[in-house]
């Protein structure tokens, strides 16, 4: 209990606001799988789509849109714009505040440029913009940005229903991305290319909910680099689900977080996180889960550094962190503050590690800090030392990946064994 009472500080709460059926009649609507496009009125229409057409959300205002497919028609309702800039305050003008559901299975909005999800520009302030995607096909032809520039908290939230195409995404120091189930795809762009393209970003948060991704998706096959400086969370909401970033080709970060900072890697609720595997070389060296490789130190919370003694002539690294409360974790943990399972092809193999703990749950007992290990049975301390500078728990002379729990000891954990696990 005392843990996720510290975790809810920094942790939201997955949900999709669902659009009032009463209120759809009110809605921008487009019957039988016709078009409307963006026009100079800030509203959409029947006209053709010009250069000119961005939907700029009006400055100054306290704006809702709905798109709004509708269930019939030969195919979807189809909202067209050249780009999409809400909670947008220009010369000086602010207090805006911009709301865009997206609801109907028949819906596609589709954005020809960049979305930016919050978005003053030239002295606005105060700007605030929410995408509710509760179902239909958003296509961000570019990139979907969200809460880049300063403002109050920018958020994009998707359902279960609801699917995004993109070629990459970004999420500021001033945006949160809530998912709720979904699917996240890419989206093949010929206009633009590099530098933009497969970008995939969380920054570091510059207010209290910010740079964070969180929630669970299992559909999720942006590729590109994953860079994190910010919060991934996996939060399966009480039900055993995935956040599966496995379609990244690589993870990286490129600010340090401080000793004192929360920027790093979480699974709560009964999520899991996945991220993707990791190539040994045949000489073996330094391999990071969730941490760039060249780092001297893994500064990210829940990050893991293996530096292979024998890597087993080459293989691959993959690695999953669990929410303690899941049931599909090996009985025997009593004050758990992060799960780890690890597995490797290679064999046989000789290697350190070290774990960046959770310095807020282990509180006042960093001191106390142990690392257990299971293969699948009774849970064995295998002898860390904790490193409270840099917040790190660290194991010699291991050579077997499985199961690794750091857990607070409370006196009536399991007796250490000694450093190196032996299998059979």
């Amino acid at each position: 209990m005392k843990s996720r009472l510290i975790l809810a500080i920094f942790c939201v709460t997955v949900s999709v606001t669902i659009f009032p059926e009463s209120a759809r009649a009110a809605t921008c609507q487009v019957p039988n799988g016709g078009t409307r496009y963006w026009g100079e009125g800030d509203a959409w229409s029947v006209s053709p789509m010009t250069t000119n057409d961005h939907a700029n959300f009006t400055p100054g205002l306290t704006q809702t849109v709905i798109c709004d497919g509708k269930d019939e028609g030969p195919g979807p309702g189809i909202f067209n714009c050249n780009s999409l800039s809400m909670g947008r305050g220009e010369g000086g003008t602010g207090n805006c505040t911009s709301f865009l559901y997206c609801v109907a299975g028949h819906q596609k909005l589709f954005v020809r440029d960049t979305g930016f999800i919050g978005h003053p520009t030239a002295g606005g302030s105060n700007i605030q913009a929410t995408v509710y995607h509760e179902s239909g096909t958003n296509v961000f032809n570019h990139w979907l940005l969200i809460g880049v520039y300063d403002a109050p908290l920018d958020t994009y939230s998707m359902s279960n229903d609801a699917v995004v195409l993109c070629d990459g995404y970004y999420v500021g120091a001033y945006g949160q991305f809530l998912v709720a189930g979904g699917k996240v795809l890419p989206h093949d762009d010929l206009a633009y290319g590099d530098p933009f393209e497969n970008r995939c970003e969380v920054q570091c948060p510059a207010i209290q909910g910010a740079g964070l991704l969180q929630g669970w998706c299992t559909n999720w096959n942006v590729t590109g680099r994953l860079l994190n400086n910010g919060r991934i969370v996996a939060d399966g909401s009480g039900t055993a689900r995935d956040l599966a970033l496995t379609s990244h080709n690589a993870v990286t970060n490129s600010t340090d977080n401080p000793t004192t900072g929360s920027n790093g890697w979480y699974a709560v609720d009964k999520g899991r996180l996945m991220l993707p595997p990791r190539t040994v070389g045949a000489a073996g060296g330094t391999v990071c889960w969730g941490e760039s490789d060249t780092d001297p130190t893994n500064d990210l919370v829940n990050s893991v550094k293996v530096d292979f003694v024998d890597a087993g002539g080459g293989g691959t690294l993959t690695g999953m962190l669990y929410a303690v409360d899941r049931a599909d974790i090996p009985a025997g943990l009593t004050d758990a503050i992060s799960v780890h399972y690890l597995t490797y092809s290679g064999f046989p193999v000789e290697f350190d590690m070290a774990i960046r703990y959770d310095h807020v749950l282990a509180g006042a007992s960093e001191a106390d800090l142990i690392l257990l290990y299971s293969d699948g049975g009774a849970w064995t301390d295998i002898g860390a030392s904790v490193d409270q500078t840099h917040k790190l728990i660290t194991a010699s002379g291991l050579t077997s990946f499985s199961w690794f729990a750091v857990q607070v000891e409370t006196g009536g954990g399991p007796a250490p064994v000694g450093s190196l696990i032996w299998v059979s």
